[in-house]
């Protein structure tokens, strides 16, 4: 138990092929969440959007793609924080190519909180007589 538990410690990284082309995601932390949701916060409040909350969670997972980070073809003035490079870059992104990649990340996620599921939670509902 202590083994399977110290290797959720780990980085968790999926890859996903969209158009020929391998996106790698890292499965985000508390902290990561946290940081995510500071960043969302400093925001107008006009702009903390849950579009926006989606696009800097795919921001902070998005690795590389093919093996190219977007923090090494970003440039601007963002450089202390990886997520706001990352998503600056994003948000070039044309609508149709940027749903399609969140999509296919929040699928991920979904497939991989379904491996974590309780038994219980698993269990078709009962139907209620009163």
């Amino acid at each position: 138990v202590i083994n399977k538990l110290l290797l959720f410690t780990q980085p968790m990284l999926k890859e996903v092929m969209i158009n020929d082309m391998k996106f790698r995601f890292r499965m985000l932390t508390p902290a990561d969440s946290a940081h995510v949701g500071n960043i969302l916060n400093s925001f107008p409040e006009a702009d903390q959007t849950v579009l926006k909350n989606r696009i800097l969670s795919l921001a902070a997972s998005l690795v590389d793609i093919d093996g190219v980070s977007l923090e090494s073809i970003y440039s601007g003035n963002l450089s202390r924080d990886v997520v706001l490079m990352r998503y600056s870059e994003l948000l070039k992104w044309s609508n149709p190519i940027l749903n399609g990649v969140m999509l296919a990340y929040e699928k991920l996620v979904d497939d991989i909180k379904q491996e974590y599921l309780p038994d219980f939670l698993k269990q078709p509902k009962k139907e209620s007589t009163g």
